[in-house]
């Protein structure tokens, strides 16, 4: 499975949530919770990871989305694209 495309994506969505100042405990546990599963996802190996670090990403994408679809909508529109390259993958 090639994810260099999904990589991509995740980086640039890693670079999104470092700019963010949250204003408040929630949004920086969501910001922390996502960009640990990213940050686990882009370091986990050489190899693709396993389907359940791909599960892993998609649901903490997922509960991140109504999160971050009003206050940050470059974010939102990050995660949407995402999650759809995810249901591509079949994950």
């Amino acid at each position: 499975m090639d994810n260099a495309p999904l990589k991509d994506h995740l980086v640039k969505l890693q670079d999104e949530l470092k700019a963010v100042k949250p204003t408040d405990a929630p949004s920086q546990e969501a910001i922390n919770k996502l960009g640990g599963n990213i940050h686990s996802f882009l370091h986990y190996s050489e190899k693709d990871g396993p389907p359940a670090l791909h599960f892993s990403l998609k649901e903490s994408l997922e509960e991140s989305l109504e999160h971050f679809e009003v206050s940050h909508p470059v974010i939102a529109n990050l995660i949407t694209r995402l999650i759809q390259a995810l249901s591509d993958m079949g994950i």
